[in-house]
């Protein structure tokens, strides 16, 4: 008899101890946090920004300014650009989950 209770015991601590996991690792709600639920989900009303203020520029840590409209953008000549490498090597091209070829 205690054999076949014995897996629906453990079954039961695993569930209880799952649930009592999901419960404490819940994160806080938005009030708690002092955000509110617009600010946390990024909304922002269409005339809350101006348009001085992208043409100011802000820092974005690379070396550049959000106002840069031309910032990073080279000379597109369309060719394609190869690079030689010392070592062969083989890719597999796989088609609807199978492999097709070797390259």
């Amino acid at each position: 008899m205690i054999r076949k209770l014995f897996p629906l015991i453990i079954g039961c601590f695993g569930l209880g101890g799952g649930i009592a996991a999901g419960v404490m690792l819940r994160p806080a709600p938005a009030e708690d946090r002092g955000m509110t639920a617009d600010a946390e989900a990024g909304d922002t009303a269409a005339g809350e920004y101006s348009a001085a203020d992208g043409a100011a520029g802000t820092e974005t840590g690379k070396g550049q300014k959000d106002g840069d409209l031309d910032a990073g953008r080279g000379e597109e000549t369309g060719a394609p650009e190869y690079v030689k490498l010392n070592n062969q090597f083989i890719v597999p091209v796989v088609d609807e989950g199978r492999v097709a070829s070797m390259v």
